[in-house]
């Protein structure tokens, strides 16, 4: 079986729900749903939210920019290993490690901005997922990322309108 379409948004439905359906399938000529860097890094978001993980964590630490650099992560490495926890659990104790106040406090506004995630996510609201999501991408940050990193204005139009699909 083939399916033929035109613009990699007309795909992204059909390979989201392939995927839901255990469908095997092969993408040719162009950029997989799940491969594209916006949809990666908002998967990201969504794990670190629920139950975070390193590689999670490691993917939006600094996206959007946060200002905090690799020295910040070494330390925070250094300290999780040291003290036989998580990478996670160890940036929430960037007092301890002593990582400077400015990276600390970007730190604890994304501890923040995860846990109002999280509440968005599991409690009951009149207002479709698919908003609350587009809403907490916007408060985070990412509409900005996108448009200050993205070739052109219709580029970052067209990675916003690909995150509509989660």
């Amino acid at each position: 079986i083939a399916i033929l379409y035109r613009s990699n948004s007309q795909g992204a439905v059909f390979e989201v729900e392939l995927k839901r359906l255990g469908v095997p399938f092969r993408i040719t000529g162009g950029t997989g749903f799940f491969d594209r860097k916006e949809v990666k890094d908002w998967l990201a978001y969504l794990r670190c939210s629920l139950r975070p993980n390193e590689i999670a964590f490691r993917r939006i630490v600094n996206t959007p920019n946060r200002g905090i650099g690799e020295q910040t992560l070494s330390q925070i490495e250094e300290y999780a290993e040291a003290n036989k926890v998580t990478l996670f659990q160890g940036a929430k104790n960037w007092r301890e490690i002593g990582v400077s106040e400015t990276a600390g406090q970007s730190l604890d506004e994304l501890f923040s901005e995860l846990a109002k995630l999280k509440e968005e996510i599991l409690c009951p609201s009149t207002q479709a997922s698919s908003q609350r999501l587009q809403t907490a991408m916007i408060r985070i940050g990412y509409r900005r990322y996108l448009d200050k990193y993205s070739k052109n204005p219709q580029a970052s139009e067209f990675r916003w309108r690909m995150l509509e699909v989660l």
